[in-house]
């Protein structure tokens, strides 16, 4: 059964489904679209075996040749992404040639690659994803104060202790009704403990965005075996984790439109993996001496590992569209850094097929935020999400 593959090129809010028409002859080889994302996105079609192995390096026989040959301008670029990623990036000294496998459950034929290994976000340093990205840009948008009172108040938990936000939730009280939800709020996070760790702090900001109904979901606590299982409904069906490039963990999964990342300090142990069709927003608690990547810049190092997580969001997402059968030329991907004494930075990540990552990043508060402020960053962060 032979196969011509026709393709429609547009971008990600248009997708439209690689059409295959079947015409008769060898019913045994099928026209296979193989797929590879590293810091950019390759793919190529080839006919094989439609009994073919499960998995195909690039010394695998494909129809009486190599596959190296066999698609030899694809290899060339794949070899050079990885070459970079090992000569430029640090941690990525063991990143080299890996496999493409078969994915059984994808509604047409489709070989997905899987690195040899991975790069944990802990490890990514901004100065290292610079030199892979095809561009780096920076701007400024700054925020000013949200000024409806009701919406920030859930916010209040995130940036104060327990006596702080009583103490002024029982002052609003007097003159403010809408204060009922955020005082409910404070009640049920003291019913708990006093935050002593950013994952407690982390769970008061979701706390507060499920209060302005954000759907979101804490995953900060997730270890071990919970971690393994939280893949799945992230990735596709058959397809590993071992596709992923970087992998890390978000504390807190906006449901639909976003992720929210909040990261300990060197604990590697409870790496998440990221959600499809998400944007990131990485908090930054108690992190001392955080340093500009470049002396001229606003942004520190440690963003290289929202840039890592906002990859995986857009790996996760590619992935799901291509075992549906869809195409695109490029993805886009949101998120938030956010340090409360230093400042937050807005960052779009975008990976495609024509280049390497580009990365934007927009300065949206310089120095200290508050509840406020916080309030307006989230507006305005739901607002772009809104428009992917």
């Amino acid at each position: 059964m032979s196969t011509n593959l026709e393709q429609s090129s547009h971008g990600s809010s248009g997708a439209k489904k690689i059409k295959y028409d079947t015409d008769a002859g060898d019913p045994k080889t099928v026209k296979a679209l193989f797929v590879y994302i590293g810091m950019q996105i390759v793919e190529f079609c080839l006919e094989v075996l439609d009994t073919d192995g499960p998995l195909l390096d690039w010394d695998s026989e494909v129809m009486g040749e190599k596959l190296r040959l066999k698609a030899s301008k694809e290899y060339s670029r794949i070899h050079s992404d990885l070459n970079k990623l090992s000569n430029r990036c640090k941690c990525g000294s063991t990143i080299s040639n890996g496999k493409f496998v078969k994915v059984s459950s994808a509604e047409q034929p489709l070989y997905v690659y899987e690195h040899n290994a991975y790069l944990a976000y802990s490890n990514v340093m901004f100065e290292d994803v610079v030199k892979l990205a095809y561009r780096v840009s920076e701007d400024k948008q700054f925020m000013f104060a949200c000024k409806q009172e009701s919406c920030h108040l859930a916010y209040y938990p995130y940036y104060h202790n327990d006596d702080y936000c009583s103490a002024y939730f029982q002052e609003e009280c007097l003159s403010n009704p809408n204060t009922s939800q955020a005082v409910e709020l404070l009640k049920e996070l003291h019913s708990k403990k006093e935050p002593d760790g950013e994952d407690d702090w982390t769970f008061r900001l979701h706390s507060g965005f499920l209060v302005n109904n954000i759907d979101s979901e804490y995953t900060a606590d997730l270890r071990c075996g919970h971690v393994k299982k939280s893949w799945e409904g992230r990735l596709p069906r058959d397809v590993s984790n071992n596709c992923l490039l970087f992998q890390g963990a978000p504390d807190i999964i906006v449901k639909k439109k976003g992720i929210i990342e909040v990261y300990e300090n060197d604990d590697d142990g409870k790496d998440l993996p990221s959600s499809q069709e998400s944007a990131r927003l990485q908090m930054a608690h108690q992190m001392t001496g955080i340093k500009p990547y470049i002396s001229s810049s606003f942004q520190p190092n440690k963003i290289g590992e929202l840039v890592a997580a906002l990859h995986t969001s857009l790996t996760c997402r590619a992935l799901r569209k291509y075992t549906k059968g869809k195409t695109f030329d490029l993805l886009e991907a949101h998120g938030l850094f956010i340090h409360r004494c230093v400042g937050i930075i807005h960052m779009k990540v975008t990976l495609s097929k024509k280049h390497s990552i580009m990365i934007a990043s927009n300065l949206l508060v310089h120095g200290v935020s508050t509840p406020q402020i916080f309030c307006a960053v989230m507006k305005y962060f739901m607002t772009k999400l809104q428009k992917q």
